[in-house]
């Protein structure tokens, strides 16, 4: 067929629908990698229309300690002027979809965990962020945001309340909790009012459990009556996409 009766849309070379964008982040350096794309332009035919797009990260350093950092991502799907927020931690092959006609995308260092020889000599670390069109692959685990920047710990008799975001997406927590001398952790899905408790369970360290859609706070408990046992808590909170 020539060429001249193909649509722009089957000819070589054509745009495929995909984007991306990278840049280095620095360890508190205020720095940040972001990307911006509409899906379609009725001026050009080639682009493609509104729907499901996925964003991909990719995180890369020479240095080894870049595995202690930290950078999130907030990604704004949009159509019609009209957006919705999406906050997730961004390790090396972390992705998530959504559902949109332009997507906003920005990367930024919140590492606060980090001490030592990293303050006195930041890490530089390489992000690399990609959009293209189509679902994520099918995994166990939803993208997730870090809950918890430092493990919090919990003596005997005693808890501690871990709000949840309401401005990320969450769906679901991943509790993870190490008991020592004795410890009994316990969780439990809290109302804004303190009367109405949703869920109260055991964490068992692997289980992505769902939020009812009121769940203000997570309270992590450690049930033991001996004040001199612990409970160590991490949290993870699943995001939607």
């Amino acid at each position: 067929m020539p060429d001249r009766l193909l649509r722009a849309e089957h000819r070589p070379g054509t745009r495929t629908g995909g984007w991306s964008t990278s840049g280095s982040l620095r360890v508190r350096g205020g720095l940040s990698v972001n990307l911006q794309v509409s899906f379609y332009d009725e001026a050009d035919r080639r682009q493609r229309p509104a729907g499901i797009y996925t964003v991909q990260f990719n995180v890369l350093s020479p240095d080894a300690r870049y595995k202690k950092v930290n950078p999130t991502a907030t990604v704004t799907w949009s159509s019609e002027g009209n957006g919705v927020q999406r906050r997730l931690s961004v390790v090396d092959g972390a992705s998530i979809s959504g559902v949109a006609d332009h997507v906003t995308v920005r990367v930024v260092d919140e590492t606060a965990d980090v001490g030592g020889d990293m303050i006195a000599t930041p890490v530089d670390y390489f992000v690399t962020i990609l959009v293209a069109p189509f679902p994520r692959p099918a995994r166990g685990a939803p993208p997730y945001l870090r809950g918890t920047a430092v493990p919090v710990v919990v003596a005997g008799g005693a808890s501690s309340a871990l709000a949840v975001p309401n401005d990320s997406g969450v769906t679901t927590a991943c509790i993870l909790a190490v008991a020592e001398d004795g410890g009994l952790p316990r969780v439990t899905q809290r109302s804004f009012d303190p009367g109405i408790v949703f869920s109260r369970y055991v964490p068992d360290n692997s289980s992505w459990v769902g939020l009812f859609p009121q769940t203000v706070d997570l309270l992590l408990e450690n049930v033991s009556i001996d004040p001199a046992s612990t409970v160590t808590y991490s949290a993870l909170w699943g995001i939607d996409g």
